[in-house]
Order: C-alpha cells, then structure tokens, then sequence
C-alpha cells in the first residue's frame, strides 16, 4: 500500500512543480494550497497513519475548491480514493 501511495505522491510533487493550475486572481493562495497536497501526500504515503490520511484529506478538499484549477478531476479522485473520512 505505501508503494502504491508513494506513486501517487510522485505525480503529485512534479504536478506542482510543472504546471501552473491557479486562478490568475489568487495564484499565491491556489499555489500554497498546491504544496500542502503535495507535502501531505509525501507525509502519508510515508506513514498511512489515520492522521496523515486526514491531513491529506483536508489539503485535498481545500485545493479542489481553488477557484480555477484545471485539474480539478484528478485531485477530485484522489480524495474520493482515500480510506479516511
């Protein structure tokens, strides 16, 4: 399980460093927001604990509801993946 989640954290990582996924009205909140999925993900796929999970739920919901993010399905799925509530 932590391979597996440890693959889903490398995407993420390179996602956040290539692309530009924010608003051009709120960039640096989008792209904060951007880096706190990307640091939680690292987190739990490092320790799947139910707190690192809820962590990384939480940076998740908050980056799916960035006004104007273009990959919004990709992070929208990853959520409804997780085994936290």
């Amino acid at each position: 399980m932590k391979k597996v989640l440890s693959l889903i954290a490398i995407p993420l990582f390179a996602t956040a460093i290539l692309t530009s996924s924010c608003s051009k009205d709120n960039p640096v909140s989008c792209a904060q927001k951007l880096v706190e999925v990307t640091s939680a993900a690292q987190d739990y796929a490092l320790d799947d604990s139910d707190a690192n999970c809820i962590t990384y739920k939480n940076a998740l919901e908050d980056y799916v509801n960035c006004d104007g993010i273009t990959d919004k399905a990709y992070y929208q799925t990853l959520l409804e993946n997780l085994p936290c509530y």
